[in-house]
């Protein structure tokens, strides 16, 4: 049975499956999802839960075991496992369908995932999933949606906004969720009354910290060498970590060798949830650079991360920086193609 997390609680009315499969890969959307769920079984009685991660000491035999055990303490329980994959194992679907035959009345079967495999839906388990439980997919928001998505969460901060103040909120946070919240919540603390403008995000966004790696990455796409560099020692000197930066920076630069690839950069923009507003600096640092540079600065990424966890001899700050400078297109630093 497919089921939104909105359905939760007309759906709990005619009684809860023994097994549901939340899924996707907006983890964010996956957590929400999770906790309805477990909210709507514990007006039902299901005040226990068991949190199990599948890894190499993960047995499902002895989970599926304690699916049939009842506590001394709670009558009804949820038993949580947080698969590594988007899919089930043939070791997995055995033992789910030994379990289901017979499921336990008082256990609920909680899977977590991200987006599933390409093939996980023609998998025996996944087919034992839909038919005796309920699968709750997780699409990626974007576009007007997230825009939307954006309203909502304000709404129900208590917060009023007007459009542009959600289309920048949006253009900021480039479809990551979490973030998005996190932003919501400095606004719900930092804004004086209830009215939010885009003059108000852009404010809160510039004072709630004075370096960010977001700050970076949009110096280095304009290609502002002098305020790039500003920004990474600004971010060193906070303590800022090392892993975090090179992130930040590996994802544009690898978003920019997929765009200098593309036959269809305005297809590709909308495939990579790249938003209007920021699609000129994405061409703006196309104009300075190739493929081949692209490759060649990912490739650096590759050796920085060496370099930060040891494998690989080099100053990692000193070498953030001539990654800097070469996707700003510096003349000491960019090659020649």
């Amino acid at each position: 049975m497919k089921l939104s997390p909105n359905q939760f609680d007309q759906h709990a009315k005619s009684g809860l499956l023994p097994i549901y499969w939340c899924c996707g890969d907006e983890s964010l959307l996956v957590q929400e999802a999770g906790e309805a769920l477990r909210r709507v079984a514990a007006s039902q009685g299901f005040d226990e839960r068991e949190l199990h991660h599948v890894d190499s000491s993960f047995s499902w035999a002895e989970t599926l075991t304690s699916a049939n055990s009842l506590s001394l303490f709670a009558s009804r329980k949820i038993i949580e496992i947080r698969l590594k994959a988007g899919k089930l194992d043939e070791q997995a679907g055995k033992a789910l369908a030994s379990y289901l035959d017979n499921p336990n009345p008082d256990t609920i079967i909680l899977l977590i995932s991200a987006k599933l495999d390409s093939n996980a839906s023609r998998s025996k388990g996944y087919k034992l999933v839909d038919k005796v439980g309920g699968i709750v997919t997780l699409w990626p928001i974007e576009g007007y949606q997230l825009v939307k998505w954006i309203e909502q969460r304000l709404n129900a901060a208590k917060l009023k906004a007007d459009q542009e103040a959600c289309q920048l909120l949006a253009d900021r946070v480039e479809g990551n969720l979490l973030a998005a919240v996190q932003e919501i919540e400095k606004l719900k603390l930092l804004v004086d009354g209830d009215t939010v403008t885009a003059k108000t995000v852009m404010q809160v966004v510039a004072d709630s910290s004075r370096y960010t790696v977001f700050n970076l990455s949009d110096r280095m796409l304009t290609g502002n060498p002098g305020e790039a560099l500003k920004v990474l020692n600004g971010l060193r000197g906070e303590g800022a970590e090392v892993i975090l930066i090179l992130w930040a920076l590996t994802r544009e630069v690898r978003i920019l060798v997929q765009l200098a690839s593309s036959t269809n950069i305005n297809a590709s923009f909308k495939q990579l949830r790249i938003f209007d507003r920021r699609q000129p600096i994405y061409r703006k640092a196309l104009s300075r650079m190739s493929k081949r540079q692209g490759l060649g600065a990912l490739d650096h990424c590759r050796r920085i991360d060496n370099m930060a966890k040891g494998a690989e001899k080099g100053n990692v700050w000193d070498e953030l920086s001539l990654l800097v400078l070469t996707v700003c297109g510096h003349s000491l630093a960019i090659q020649q193609p």
